[in-house]
Order: C-alpha cells, then structure tokens, then sequence
C-alpha cells in the first residue's frame, strides 16, 4: 500500500523533471551534476501495523547511486530519468542501504540508530530534506542559480511523502543551515 504510493508519487515527480529539462527550467549539466534522487521504500505491513511510526529527516545524501558488477550505473540524475527501471532500482537500493549500516560514525546515524534501538514498538524511516546532492556533497555548494533551481526540483517531496506515510513523529536533523528550505516547505 505505501510502496504503490510512494512510486505513484516518484512516477509524477520524474515526469516534472522530465518536463523541467523539456521545457528549459534546468539544464543538462545541472542533471548531470546531481546525485539520483533519494527514493523510499518501506515494510508495508511493519510499518501500516506500528504503533507510532517515527520519520528522520536528514539534509541530503552524500552520494547516491546504482553500481553494480554487472555494469549497471544510475549515477545521475540525469541517468535516472533515462532509465525506465530507475524508481525500482532506487528503492532497492534505499532498501539495500540498510539504514546506514556502515555509518555508524555519522551523527545523523548515531541518532538515527538509537532512537530506532530505544523504540521497539514503533517503525522508525528515515529520508532527507533534498532528494538529490550536488556534486557528491552539499547542495548548498552549487551557485546561487543553481540551489534555486535545485529547491525547485526537490519542492513539495518530503511533504508528500509525510502524507503517505502519515508518521506519528517526524524528527528534522537537519542543522540550521537548512531552516529556510524547511520553512518553504511546511508554511
């Protein structure tokens, strides 16, 4: 139930992007310089049977792809919106991620995992603020242009996802830096 809905919403979102790129609002190099978008996937029946359901929210990743031994790459976002398996491959790899497994040594893991450690009745997701990242790091490092363009691209996705998930709690990790970005997201 909630995986049909989050690729129902991912399907429309590659559509914009699709039409963003069409229609001249971003470019190529910009598609090319972002990360594939961070794409959820979820227990459906641990999550919809869980007495509170907690979301993390993160700033964005720091890089974010499909590689494997066969050859198959998703690197870019430009990549992942010529690729007409790249939703299912993205939540794969959300899934495969395993909630940041190998990084224990992140703050956002440390608090991540001891929330979920101290909260054995409720299912605890976690997602980020942006969908993408720029340049395998922050998108607050692209230009003035082109964070503009990137909030454009990412508007509108954390909240659709909190309506679909409908979280009990919703934890922002996010620093300051990030407090106008939340702020246009959630007026």
């Amino acid at each position: 139930m909630y995986n049909a809905k989050l690729s129902k919403l991912y399907e429309n979102y590659k559509l914009s992007w699709k039409s963003a790129l069409n229609e001249g609002s971003v470019t190529e190099e910009l598609l090319d310089r972002l990360s594939c978008p961070l794409l959820l996937h979820v227990k459906d029946e641990a999550w919809g049977r869980s007495a509170g359901k907690i979301l993390f929210v993160g700033q964005e990743t720091n890089d974010w792809a499909v590689r494997d031994e066969s050859g198959y790459r998703l690197e870019t976002l430009h990549d992942f919106l010529s690729d007409s398996g790249s939703i299912p491959s993205l939540q794969k790899l959300y899934e495969g991620f395993a909630f940041g497994a190998n990084y224990t040594r992140s703050p956002f893991w440390q608090a991540f995992n001891a929330v979920k450690a101290a909260e054995v009745s409720s299912s605890v997701l976690w997602t980020n603020l942006f969908r993408f990242c720029f340049q395998r790091g922050s998108v607050r490092n692209g230009s003035g242009q082109e964070y503009k363009q990137i909030s454009e691209l990412n508007f509108g996705i954390l909240a659709e996802e909190i309506r679909i998930l409908e979280p009990t709690a919703v934890i922002f990790v996010t620093g300051p830096y990030y407090d106008e970005e939340i702020k246009h997201s959630f007026p």
